[in-house]
C-alpha cells in the first residue's frame, strides 16, 4: 500500500461512504436501547464482512463504536456529523492493541500493514 492509501483521511473517506447517510432509530423502541445497538451492529458487521484488510475493517469497527456511544440520545444519526478525530482515536487505540495481541491470529502481513499505517500517519500508536 502507498503512503496515500495508508492515510487516515483516505481510509476514513473510503469507509464512511459505505455507511448509510442517515440511520433512523426512531422506529425502534426507545426503552429498548439494545434493539438500536443490534441494528447498528448488523450494519457494521455487514460492512466489515465485505472488506478484507485490518485497516478498513478497523475503521468500520471504530465508526460503529463511535456511533454506538450516541444511540441513547438520538432518534437518527447522520454519519456526516461524525467527528473524524473520535473515530481516529478509537481506530488507532484498537489498532495498536490488536497488532500486539497474540490471540487475534493476525498474519505478519497484517502486523506490517498496521505498523506502516502508524509510520504513514507519523504516530507511533497510542499504546507504544
Amino acid at each position: 500500500m502507498s503512503q496515500h492509501e495508508l492515510s487516515f483521511e483516505v481510509l476514513f473517506q473510503r469507509a464512511i461512504k459505505q455507511w448509510p447517510a442517515e440511520i433512523d432509530l426512531s422506529v425502534l423502541d426507545p426503552l429498548k436501547e439494545s434493539d438500536a445497538k443490534r441494528s447498528l451492529g448488523r450494519i457494521a458487521d455487514s460492512l466489515v464482512e465485505q472488506w478484507e484488510g485490518v485497516l478498513i475493517q478497523g475503521i468500520h469497527s471504530a465508526i460503529h463504536i463511535v456511533l454506538h456511544r450516541v444511540i441513547p440520545s438520538c432518534v437518527a444519526i447522520k454519519t456526516s456529523y461524525l467527528r473524524k478525530e473520535a473515530v481516529r482515536t478509537v481506530f488507532e487505540q484498537r489498532l495498536a492493541k490488536s497488532r500486539m495481541s497474540e490471540t487475534l491470529n493476525w498474519s505478519e502481513d497484517d502486523k506490517k500493514v498496521a505498523a506502516a499505517y502508524f509510520v504513514a500517519n507519523r504516530t507511533a500508536g497510542p499504546s507504544d
